[in-house]
Parts: structure tokens; sequence; C-alpha cells
């Protein structure tokens, strides 16, 4: 795998908006399946409340009989 992994150079998709917050979204495919051979949905939401920012990280395995296994290096920059 790559240092930085393939998730900074994949589009995630926009699942969910409000007034406070984004949701994105980013699947398996075959380019992701190169460097990381799971099954996998990652969804990534970020939350303003007043002056502060949250970030949460969701990952769903969709095979039903294979682990998943997995990191999240998140370091966001603004």
């Amino acid at each position: 795998m790559n240092f930085h992994s393939f998730g900074w150079k994949s589009d995630f998709n926009l699942v969910k908006k409000t007034a406070t917050s984004l949701t994105f979204e980013l699947l398996s495919s075959e380019n992701s399946r190169k460097q990381y051979p799971f099954e996998f949905k990652l969804q990534i939401e970020y939350v303003i409340h007043g002056n502060s920012l949250d970030v949460n990280y969701f990952v769903e395995n969709p095979a039903e009989k294979e682990d998943l296994y997995f990191s999240i290096g998140g370091h966001p920059a603004f």
C-alpha cells in the first residue's frame, strides 16, 4: 500500500447534507482493491457545533464471511 493509501486521492460522494453537517462516502472499487483487497463502505461525517468541528468515521463490512482489517489514519488539514 502506498504511504498515504488510496483514500486521499479518491472521489467521495456527498450522501447527506444538513444545516450543520456533511457526510461523504467512499465504496470499495477496482482501484481501491489494487492496494486494499477488501470490500468496504467508508463514511466520513463533519459536524459543526458552535466553534468546533467533529469528524466521525463509519466503516462497514459488506462481506458477511470475511473479516475487515482497517485503520483510519486521518489527519485533516484546513
